[in-house]
């Protein structure tokens, strides 16, 4: 008896150890492939928030450098006034490639920072921007004016008169206009999908705004400008839903709750505003986002897709928030918005007409 108690003893001994060692085998596993970024592949994700953060505290999960040096070889022309807004300077950063001259005009990538429309900086998407640049594609990362200074939709039209001034000096700058790329994060997806998907709305340009003036170019002039593609990571396409409109930053944003202003609410979702004439989407979301719902992407895909728009959704399984912060998830990320602009704007040095 003694003897078979033992036995039992040693074999649950035996396979906890088993089981353990499977545990940690898989762990390990896990975190080799999310650290070592395969090119092409998106990384495996996270089971639980708490995973991931458990992660980030013992070092195996790494976060890219996100206020970078610019590289030498890139023309960085920080500060750039855009326009004014009752005294307050907006501004610009622009990036431009190595041998980059005006006589031969490039793509440009417009970025929008997060912050919950109430805080943020355009230096946030540095990473993203020196990337791009080295690409060879010019690139502009624009402030606008927060909820707490300006309520909506000061934030479109401010974006909006960033596009135009980018347009307005295009050829003094090398940008060709016919080939703008919007692109954000959170707020600034938002806001770069409200660009994109309601260009003709009457309220959203900055003339609607006493207030703004955008800012001469000396030798500029007014010109069109074309949204060619929108680059969306992780932004709220829906502000009438029940989980959007309980948000204390979406009722800052609009200046009251959704019973007061309901059709505010509506006209600042892209969602509503997504038609046939729409520009190619990109669209970013992590499945453990607990701030912008992944559904609102679910449903913005959907819709585009209905509507036949070309639209590729990369909806990155175990990943949260703001997860291209991470450095395989950038990586991945990285590749994916140059994969996407070559194929909506071209190479950098190549016209659309050219075949490139």
């Amino acid at each position: 008896m003694k003897r078979f108690r033992r036995f039992l003893i040693a074999a649950a001994l035996m396979a906890f150890a088993l089981t353990t060692s499977a545990v940690v085998a898989l762990h390990f596993a896990r975190e080799y492939l999310r650290r070592n970024y395969v090119p092409g592949r998106a990384p495996v994700g996270y089971g639980r928030v708490e995973e991931l953060y458990a992660a980030y505290l013992v070092g195996s999960l790494k976060l890219i450098d996100r206020q970078p040096p610019v590289p030498p070889e890139i023309r960085f022309e920080p500060g750039v006034t855009y326009a004014r807004a009752k005294g307050q300077e907006l501004k610009l950063d622009l990036y431009f490639p190595a041998g980059h001259r005006k006589e031969k005009p490039r793509p440009i990538l417009v970025l929008m920072h997060g912050g919950g429309w109430k805080s943020g900086d355009r230096a946030d998407y540095r990473p993203h921007a020196i990337k791009v640049a080295q690409a060879g594609y010019v690139v502009a990362s624009l402030s606008y004016r927060l909820s707490g200074v300006a309520r909506f939709p000061a934030q479109i039209r401010d974006v909006n008169a960033a596009l135009q001034f980018l347009a307005d000096r295009s050829a003094a700058d090398g940008i060709d206009p016919d080939r703008f790329v919007v692109m954000g994060g959170s707020a600034g997806g938002h806001l770069a999908m409200l660009a994109a998907y309601a260009p003709e709305d009457a309220d959203f340009r900055p003339e609607a705004d006493p207030d703004l003036v955008i800012e001469a170019t000396p030798g500029s002039s007014a010109a069109e400008y074309r949204i060619a593609a929108v680059f969306n990571f992780y932004g709220p396409g829906d502000l009438t839903t029940d989980f959007a409109r309980t948000q204390p930053v979406v009722q800052e944003l609009i200046g009251g709750s959704s019973d007061k202003f309901a059709e505010t609410y509506r006209a600042a979702s892209p969602l509503f505003r997504v038609s046939p004439a729409s520009p190619p989407s990109l669209v970013v979301h992590g499945t453990l986002d607990d701030i912008v719902p992944v559904q609102q992407s679910d449903i913005l895909s959907e819709r585009l897709y209905w509507v036949r728009v070309p639209v590729r959704y990369e909806r990155l399984f175990g990943w949260p928030h703001t997860m291209d912060l991470a450095e395989p998830v950038f990586g991945y990320l990285s590749d994916v918005v140059l994969e996407e602009m070559k194929k909506h704007v071209g190479r950098p040095e190549s016209s659309m007409d050219d075949g490139s």
